[in-house]
C-alpha cells in the first residue's frame, strides 16, 4: 500500500481512512493465489497511474470486476482488446493476470486501441443535463484544456508493457484505428471510451466479431460523468435485442 497514490489531492477526503477501507474490503481476496490489492497497486506503479480519491473505492471495484470477467475467458478462443487505454493500468493488470493464470497466448494476442491524445470532442448525447449556476453560459464540466485524459503517450504505455510480447498497440481515433482488424475474432473486449459515439463505434465493430463464450464489458455504463456511454449501449442493445447485465460499479457486460 505504500505505492498508493491519490492524484490530485482533495483536502476534505480522509485518504488514510480510504486506504484502511480498501484493505478491509479486499483482505484475503486473491487472483490465482496473488493478493488482489498487490496486483492492483503494482499495475498503478508500473504505469505511473494515480487515482482520484473520490473514485478510489469505485475504481478499485471496477478493476476487480474486470479481472474476474477476464478470468472467465481463459479457455475461450479469440484475441483480447481494450478500446480506451489511457496510461495502460488495466492493460498491465490483465497482462499480469494472464501470466499468473497461465493463459495460453500462443495463438492469440491483445490489441490496445487509443488516440493516446485524450478524448475526442463530446457530442450532445454526452452532456450532463442540469441547471447551470446563474451567469454560466456553458457546462463548466467540459471546460477543460487540454483534452481530458491527454496526459499520456503511446511511448509511455509501450514502455510500461514492454515485457508483454503478445501486446500490440494501435494509435488513432476510433473508429478509424479499428480499420484493418476486420478479420480478427475476440474473446474479451474492454470498452472504456467514455463517450457516446466512440462507445457506439466499438459496439458496431466488436460485437459481430465476438466468439461464443466471449465477454464484452463497458466501463462507463452507469457513470454519471459519461451519460453518453449508457445511451449508446442502450440504443445498440435495444435495436438488436442484445441482453446484458449490470455490475455493482458502473459497468455492464454482454456474455456471448
Amino acid at each position: 500500500m505504500d505505492d498508493f497514490k491519490f492524484s490530485p489531492k482533495y483536502p476534505l477526503i480522509d485518504e488514510e481512512k480510504t486506504v484502511d477501507l480498501l484493505n478491509e474490503a479486499y483482505e484475503g481476496v486473491t487472483i490465482y493465489g496473488t493478493p488482489f490489492l498487490e496486483l492492483y497497486f503494482e499495475s498503478l506503479r508500473k504505469t505511473n497511474c494515480g487515482t482520484n480519491p473520490f473514485q478510489a473505492v469505485n475504481k478499485l471495484r471496477r478493476c476487480y470486476n474486470l479481472v474476474r470477467m477476464f478470468q472467465k475467458v481463459k479457455d475461450v478462443q479469440g484475441d483480447f482488446a481494450e478500446a480506451g487505454v489511457f496510461r495502460g493500468n488495466t492493460s498491465r493488470m490483465l497482462a499480469d493476470v494472464a501470466a499468473l493464470g497461465g493463459f495460453d497466448m500462443s495463438a492469440r494476442e491483445m490489441h490496445l486501441f487509443d488516440s493516446f491524445e485524450g478524448l475526442p470532442d463530446p457530442v450532445s448525447e454526452d452532456l450532463q443535463p442540469h441547471e447551470l449556476p446563474e451567469g454560466e453560459t456553458s457546462d463548466p464540466y467540459y471546460r477543460e484544456t487540454p483534452r481530458r485524459f491527454s496526459n499520456t503517450s503511446l511511448a509511455a504505455v509501450q514502455e510500461a508493457l514492454s515485457d508483454v510480447e503478445w501486446m500490440h498497440f494501435h494509435k488513432g481515433w476510433i473508429p478509424d484505428v479499428l480499420n484493418g482488424h476486420e478479420e480478427r475474432r475476440f474473446s474479451f473486449v474492454h470498452v472504456d471510451v467514455d463517450l457516446y459515439q466512440s462507445t457506439m463505434d466499438c459496439l458496431n465493430f466488436f460485437t459481430p466479431r465476438m466468439n461464443p463464450g466471449g465477454i464484452m464489458i463497458c466501463d462507463d455504463y452507469l457513470s454519471l460523468r459519461f451519460p453518453g456511454a449508457r445511451m449508446a449501449w442502450d440504443i445498440y442493445c435495444r435495436e438488436r435485442n442484445v441482453k446484458f447485465v449490470t455490475l455493482d460499479n458502473y459497468q455492464s457486460v454482454i456474455f456471448f
